[in-house]
């Protein structure tokens, strides 16, 4: 993994090298043209032209390259939730760690949003989180799309219809009101 990871961040250097030659082809090609020949109609075009091609050409390597990081991350992280030993021992003891509120607000998100991925990926049933999140699932909280988010990603079939309930309920009452704003309500219907 460290070889291919070596080997992307290598290739990522070199098309970041050959974007600024691009570039400086560019800003060269434009200097050329504008101090060298005569400003005729056909000549600005086809300069136009030239610029949309290299400007096409930097995004569509852009795009390349942001493909292929996110499916190295996704098959990534897929696969280190894999070779977890005792998912199950895992989940409970980082859940004791979330509860015990000794580290930041920011740090326990990251706990549960590693809890909520461990929890739908190996389809673990932890009762206490569904509850836990509910707690802080309100429109006035400023993370409150990364709760949610937190929440869809714990959710799986075998967690019984009971447990899953009250977190429905607090979304739906928090949420989806008449008194809310837009981004509330939005909120609260996508999750």
């Amino acid at each position: 993994a460290a070889a291919t990871q070596a080997s992307h961040s290598i290739q990522a250097d070199e098309e970041e090298g050959e974007e600024a030659v691009a570039a400086a082809a560019a800003a060269e090609l434009q200097q050329h043209s504008a101090l060298h020949s005569k400003k005729t109609l056909a000549a600005k075009r086809k300069l136009k032209k030239q610029k949309q091609r290299i400007q096409k050409r930097l995004v569509r390597k852009q795009q390349r390259i942001e493909e292929q990081q996110s499916q190295l991350g996704s098959a990534a992280s897929a696969a280190i939730l894999d070779l977890i030993y005792d998912p199950h021992s895992l989940a409970e003891k980082l859940f004791s760690r979330v509860r015990q509120q000794r580290e930041s607000f920011s740090t326990r998100l990251v706990f549960v949003n590693l809890l909520a991925r461990l929890v739908g990926h190996h389809r673990l049933l932890l009762s206490p989180f569904y509850n836990y999140l509910s707690l802080y699932l309100s429109p006035t909280q400023r993370l409150s799309p990364q709760l949610l988010a937190a929440a869809a990603t714990a959710a799986h079939a075998a967690v019984p219809a009971a447990e899953l309930l009250p977190l429905l309920k607090t979304i739906a009452d928090n949420f989806v009101s008449e008194t809310r704003g837009e981004e509330a309500i939005t909120l609260g219907l996508n999750a």
